[in-house]
C-alpha cells in the first residue's frame, strides 16, 4: 500500500517540485502507511523489514 502511495505522489506532484513540499507529502502519505500498528505487530520477519526499507528508500531518493 506504501510503494501504491509513492507511485501516486511521484506522479501527482513530479520530480521539480521543492523539497519540502515533498517531505510534507511523505510524512503525511506514506509514512503513516508504514507506521501503522507497528507497535502491535512489531516487523519480526528479515523480508517485512527489508520491505518497509526498501519503501523509505525509495521515497528518500525522491526527496
Amino acid at each position: 500500500k506504501a510503494n501504491i502511495l509513492c507511485g501516486i505522489v511521484k506522479r501527482a506532484i513530479g520530480f521539480n517540485a521543492p523539497r519540502n513540499v515533498k517531505m510534507q507529502l511523505y510524512k503525511s502519505l506514506v509514512r503513516p502507511n508504514l507506521e501503522y500498528s507497528t507497535q502491535v505487530w512489531s516487523p519480526c520477519f528479515k523480508n517485512e523489514i527489508l520491505s518497509i526499507e526498501s519503501v523509505q528508500r525509495n521515497m528518500s531518493s525522491f526527496i
